[in-house]
């Protein structure tokens, strides 16, 4: 169970590591980073107008990154302090 939990913290890391970089590849109809706005936002896979398509596929890689190191994690720590089985 240790070994999921550090390869999923892992993964979370990574890909925030990758974001920044899948940022600097970003277009000119990309929104400003600040201030951030709900109304701008879409999901990982429409912003292919956003990234050049280096960045986009970073970008979508670092979205599933974070995802997989995300879940896992919640589904673990609640497993242990609420006792979810």
């Amino acid at each position: 169970m240790i070994i999921i939990l550090l390869f999923t913290m892992l993964s979370l890391i990574i890909g925030i590591i990758i974001w920044p970089m899948a940022l600097k590849h970003r277009t000119a109809l990309c929104p400003p980073l600040f201030p951030l706005k709900i109304s701008s936002f879409k999901p990982v896979w429409k912003q292919t107008d956003w990234f050049t398509p280096k960045g986009y596929k970073l970008s979508l890689m670092s979205a599933a990154l974070i995802c997989f190191g995300v879940l896992p994690g919640v589904i673990f720590w609640l497993n242990r302090w609420i006792g979810i089985s």
